[in-house]
């Protein structure tokens, strides 16, 4: 019923998902470390990355911006009825849709915020969103090509610094290649202020249910929906969830240069034929939900956990290196020699969760 889209799901009511078991929140539990022996998704096994340091991280967005406007022709114009001149055009052209329709036409900006005659866009995003939110929120629009502006979206809420640190966190845990940026659309990146909400993406049989949804991206929900669900999650989780959907993203984007759906397919073929199993192997109970949670899934694990992935799918892990990461690895020193060890010294099918 899911599987149209990019989901991961919680019981009702609220709940999230440790391990393999689905407990309330507050309840305590292990941390798994082995998500081929049962965890639901691989982002229950993501706890090696570190949190984004948080002064670090202002530094590189404003580092980011400096070179963004940079490489930008310095335009002229209006928004809002506050004149810009001699501001870059990619910044211009960021900050007038992060203000969307509220801020944007007319006069609004200006009758709102007339101290920013005479000052620049990335004074206006300070303004407007927070001294630390607003430049962030730029940086993410003007060079990853996601808008996270709750002006901009009905339904969306304001984000908190520290959460856009992590988001872009995880765009820049990949490499460009396998970023997903398409320069002549902007996609929402929100998070959802119903709460608790996005089942009502999926239609009027999800929302009865009671569904509750941490994270949405697919048909019907252009770009990525975040619940408050995935705020409570750790940062390295949050990062995890991240990628995964990023993937979904990618995969689109490139669809019309490449079958995934074919390749994949053939890659899952020869992993089942190179291992001896009767069914090939996943990185998690959710991979194994359909071809799409299965690739998202294990670019994750690419990422994050690239020994399991390399040992359960080296065929997929070979297409992922070769396709989305043009070559770059993240496996640590010595890990192939460790990974044959492991390999060799495996015994029998491996065990499936349903």
């Amino acid at each position: 019923m899911l599987s149209a889209s990019s989901v991961h799901r919680f019981s009702h009511p609220l709940a999230v998902l440790v391990g393999a078991a689905l407990l309330p929140v507050g309840a305590p539990a292990a941390a798994s470390d082995s998500p081929e022996r049962g965890a639901y998704s691989i982002v229950d096994g993501v706890t090696a990355d570190p949190a984004p340091d948080r002064a670090g991280a202002g530094r590189a967005t404003v580092t980011g911006l400096d070179a963004l406007g940079d490489g930008s022709p310095r335009v002229a114009r209006t928004i809002g009825g506050i004149d810009f001149a001699d501001e870059p055009a990619v910044l211009l052209d960021a900050l007038s849709r992060l203000l969307g329709p509220e801020l944007g036409r007319g006069d609004a900006l200006a009758h709102r915020y007339p101290e920013l005659r005479g000052r620049g866009a990335r004074s206006a995003a300070r303004l407007v969103f927070g001294s630390a939110t607003g430049e962030r929120l730029l940086y993410l629009l003007a060079r990853h090509g996601y808008n996270g502006s709750h002006l901009a979206f009905p339904g969306a809420a304001p984000w908190l610094a520290t959460e856009l640190d992590v988001v872009i966190a995880a765009l820049e845990d990949l490499p460009p290649s396998a970023r997903p940026y398409d320069p002549g659309r902007a996609r929402p990146l929100v998070i959802d202020a119903s709460g608790y909400g996005l089942a009502r993406f999926l239609g009027p049989d999800v929302a009865a249910a009671g569904e509750a949804i941490l994270a949405l991206s697919g048909p019907g929900a252009v770009g990525i929906r975040l619940s408050a669900y995935w705020q409570l999650s750790s940062d390295a989780r949050k990062r995890a969830i991240l990628v995964h959907e990023l993937a979904h993203d990618l995969v689109r984007l490139k669809a019309g240069g490449r079958d995934w759906a074919d390749a994949w397919s053939k890659a899952t073929r020869r992993d089942r034929l190179a291992t001896g199993r009767d069914a090939p192997g996943f990185v998690s109970t959710y991979a194994g939900t359909d071809w799409a949670e299965d690739l998202s899934e294990s670019v994750v694990a690419y990422r994050y956990r690239p020994e399991l992935l390399k040992r359960r799918a080296p065929h997929r892990y070979a297409l992922l290196r070769r396709a989305l990461f043009e070559g770059r690895e993240y496996l640590e020193p010595d890990s192939d020699r460790r990974l044959a060890a492991r390999t060799s010294a495996s015994a029998g099918p491996p065990r499936r969760r349903a």
